[in-house]
């Protein structure tokens, strides 16, 4: 439950209502749909003793740090309220983001700490010609299948 409200910056009150709300939170914290959700004092309760112990600050970093690995990005405070969950009342769900890799080699990196930008990758269209008929079909595919899935969003882009 620390960790819950850790990601998503909610009160102990907050934790305690949503855990108890949510199925996947109630999943979270190995808890069934039958068990007894633990009130506010008891994750409070653990906190200080996590705290006397001096191990808290050791969890939070492991715990970022195995995020980390696992190719996400650890966005603690960075998460906003979906309408679903603003007409619920809940202050939101919390996202995880795929952190993008870099994969310079290692003569692009001696050229990038040479203030240098790194040499162009990968396939490009030859300048001045249009794109090969594949190509534009393929685009049109995908802008296609985004139009679809960023609609219903685009009210939210402001």
């Amino acid at each position: 439950m620390l960790v819950l409200q850790a990601l998503h910056g909610l009160s102990l009150a907050q934790t305690e209502y949503l855990v108890a709300d949510r199925p996947s939170w109630m999943r979270s914290c190995r808890l069934a749909l039958g068990d007894a959700v633990p009130d506010a004092n008891t994750p409070q309760d653990f906190h200080e003793a996590l705290i006397v112990a001096g191990t808290l600050d050791a969890l939070f970093a492991r715990l970022d740090r195995a995020i980390s690995e696992a190719g996400y990005l650890p966005m603690a405070g960075q998460i906003g309220a979906t309408p679903r969950s603003e007409r619920r009342g809940d202050p939101g769900g919390a996202t995880l983001v795929a952190a993008p890799r870099q994969r310079h080699t290692e003569a692009e990196k001696v050229r990038i700490k040479a203030g240098k930008r790194p040499r162009r990758s990968g396939p490009t269209k030859p300048t001045g010609r249009p794109p090969p008929r594949h190509q534009v079909r393929a685009n049109a595919a995908k802008s296609a299948v985004r139009a679809h899935v960023e609609h219903p969003f685009a009210h939210r882009k402001g």
